[in-house]
């Protein structure tokens, strides 16, 4: 990959790693609406995912890959909820 990022992509949590904690991946449970902003995100990826989807034909990326992608930035983006980057941030200020 040419990306100056790729030598990060490889330390990335994996869908199976955020399937055991990530609340983007919860099954099972119903939270409250006021708590749970990851179906709300969901919703409005697929969306977007579907007008993409329509568009690429072909050479579309899975959903599956897409949401893995949208879990892995906005959890690094920690400016979306004001909250403080825990230890270091690998991506700097290049997000925020």
């Amino acid at each position: 990959d040419d990306s100056r990022f790729a030598v990060y992509y490889q330390s990335l949590p994996s869908e199976e790693d955020y399937r055991r904690f990530h609340p983007a991946y919860l099954t099972g449970l119903t939270l409250a609406p006021d708590i749970d902003y990851w179906s709300f995100l969901g919703s409005q990826l697929k969306m977007c995912y579907t007008i993409y989807n329509m568009n690429a034909g072909d050479v579309a990326v899975s959903y599956r890959e897409t949401y893995l992608a949208f879990v892995q930035l906005l959890t690094r983006k920690f400016s979306l909820w004001d909250q403080p980057a825990p230890g270091s941030n690998m991506w700097g200020d290049f997000y925020n």
